[in-house]
């Protein structure tokens, strides 16, 4: 009885899992079914997070030689950059109007004070305080005496550039009759060069408040800066105008840096006239060697070669300008919005 009891119960475990695996075949052959209704082609379907079915863009996995072709990196031709920088200035300064254009309280020796014109190459030069201009100075000046710029640098130090800020090696555009200026400014080389304004009010500010042993900035501007903008300054403070922090020095050129102009905090705008001289050449400090190499050769100094010129801003800009209240970031925006805009610069400070 026993034995007949067993082989029963067997025999309904087997049944029981013939009926099982019958079900889980149906149930696979259903999913394939489905499956292929809603995905024809065959295309494998991926989950979400969750694990469930989701619904993404058919992806094509097979090799494709366009999208090979796309990925490449295109390096854009150096002359075709340059052309899209003066594409750039020209379409800023379509939108000024006359007025904006013009400065009529300047007198032409100011107003083209430090755009330099060299008769002999046919050049001119526009000098922009903290964009390797020292270097420019350099090489025009050396050309200009026929001489190397080992010989140049030995023999012409200190305040013998006196001579070239007064108009004594190359000629300011300003000093020039209007008539000859004009032409001057059609068929002359022309040339200038930017650099992205956050950089170079840092290299100004650490440059001629930090390390400089000379006094003139402190002295002329620091006690200024100092008493309009440092609480509690003490009177060491405003007589010596040491220690200006750049926050402060951020103000000062924001808000009063018209009012007490300086070479080094003016705009591109203001000191090159680029909406009315139209530069063959705009170089950027960002792409300093291939630009200078490019004007070297375009205004035959190859003879001279540029030196290797190493950014000393090597600092954290996000770091430096996020201690700046953001509304005196906005107004220093406004302020020199034209540089901005006109040599695609942006604020972003990362």
């Amino acid at each position: 009885m026993l034995n007949t009891t067993r082989a029963f119960c067997s025999i309904r475990i087997l049944i029981l899992c013939s009926i099982g695996v019958l079900i889980f075949q149906v149930f696979i052959l259903h999913q394939i079914f489905f499956s292929k209704m809603n995905n024809p082609n065959g295309e494998k379907q991926r989950t979400g997070i969750d694990g469930r079915a989701g619904h993404f863009e058919r992806v094509n996995i097979e090799p494709n030689k366009n999208n090979r072709q796309n990925k490449q990196v295109v390096v854009q031709p150096h002359g075709e950059i340059l052309e899209e920088r003066k594409r750039q200035v020209e379409k800023i300064c379509d939108t000024l109007t006359k007025n904006a254009l013009l400065n009529s309280s300047l007198d032409p020796k100011e107003y083209y004070g430090h755009i330099y014109v060299d008769p002999m190459k046919k050049i001119l030069y526009c000098y922009t305080p903290k964009v390797a201009s020292t270097h420019w100075r350099e090489i025009l000046t050396a050309n200009f005496y026929n001489m190397p710029i080992e010989e140049l640098t030995v023999n012409i130090t200190g305040g013998d550039w006196k001579r070239w800020y007064k108009g004594h090696i190359l000629t300011p555009l300003g000093k020039i009759a209007p008539n000859k200026r004009q032409y001057i400014i059609d068929t002359y080389y022309k040339f200038m060069f930017t650099r992205h304004p956050l950089d170079r009010f840092y290299s100004t500010w650490k440059n001629k408040f930090m390390e400089t042993n000379d006094s003139y900035y402190r002295e002329h501007f620091g006690s200024v800066i100092l008493k309009k903008y440092r609480e509690n300054a003490t009177i060491k403070d405003l007589y010596e105008g040491e220690g200006v922090r750049f926050e402060e020095f951020i103000k000062f050129i924001t808000f009063e840096g018209i009012r007490f102009r300086d070479e080094h905090w003016q705009s591109f705008f203001e000191l090159c006239k680029p909406c009315q001289i139209h530069y063959d050449i705009i170089g950027n400090f960002e792409t300093l060697s291939e630009d200078t190499n490019y004007v070297i050769e375009k205004t035959n100094l190859s003879k001279y070669q540029f030196p290797q010129v190493i950014s000393k801003s090597t600092y954290n800009r996000q770091t430096l300008y996020e201690n700046i209240y953001k509304p005196d970031l906005i107004q220093l925006y406004k302020r020199f919005r034209l540089d901005f805009d006109m040599f695609k610069y942006t604020m972003q400070l990362s």
